[in-house]
């Protein structure tokens, strides 16, 4: 019973005294803390003390022409301690600007014709078109009828050229499928191109009427194979 005593006592006796050096400490810290942020504030009061004695320096530039023979910027700085600048105050510098090179652009040469060179029919026959008749040769009409009456009135209005497809060829020999495509010229102002769909193999729009072609054309897989 008398160890248990004892033991207790020496247990209070060490709580104590960490107990007092928790309080030592804590007030230590405390002390430290307030003297930093008074020296932060001593600090700050001096550093606006510093801004608000530093005179303010306005410059009032001067520019003066290469040819006076000094330099270009001459500078007359006026010290007014604890003044402040406004805007109008704030020094302005002008400048004449010195005239800057200008550049020719080099003429872009006109293609002239020889002289005593006549122009061309393919030269006369275009400066003769409106604009509607140049766009109408740049198209190629495709018809799939067999009706002449129809290619002949869309050779008229101008168009570039026609793609006639098998059902233009039914039942015509080579002389009648000339006469044709003669009558289709006739009535176009420009010389026409006349195409056909055919290429071969399961596409042949001409070819398969043997009054016009033996043998049917081959397909370009067959005939490369």
């Amino acid at each position: 019973m008398q160890k248990i005593k004892n033991r207790l006592r020496s247990v209070l006796k060490q709580t104590t005294i960490w107990l007092l050096l928790f309080c030592v400490l804590f007030l230590l810290g405390g002390c430290m803390i307030e003297e930093s942020s008074v020296t932060s504030t001593r600090g700050v009061e001096n550093t606006t003390a510093s801004a608000t004695s530093t005179p303010l320096i306005t410059v009032s530039p001067e520019i003066t022409s290469p040819s006076a023979g000094s330099s270009l910027l001459t500078a007359t700085p006026l010290i007014t301690p604890g003044a402040t600048v406004t805007q109008s105050e704030k020094p302005q510098i002008t400048a004449s600007p010195s005239q800057a090179p200008t550049s020719t652009p080099t003429p872009v040469p006109t293609p002239t014709r020889p002289a005593g060179q006549e122009l061309s029919q393919e030269e006369i026959c275009l400066q003769s078109m409106s604009l509607e008749q140049k766009i109408a040769q740049m198209m190629l009409v495709s018809y799939y009828g067999n009706d002449v009456a129809v290619m002949k009135r869309a050779a008229a209005y101008g168009v570039g050229g026609l793609c006639l497809y098998a059902p233009a060829f039914k039942d015509k020999n080579k002389t009648q499928v000339r006469a044709m495509t003669q009558s289709l010229q006739d009535k176009a102002a420009v010389l026409l191109l006349i195409s056909v769909d055919e290429e071969g193999g399961t596409v042949n729009r001409v070819s398969r009427y043997e009054a016009l072609r033996k043998e049917p054309f081959l397909s370009p897989s067959a005939l490369y194979a």
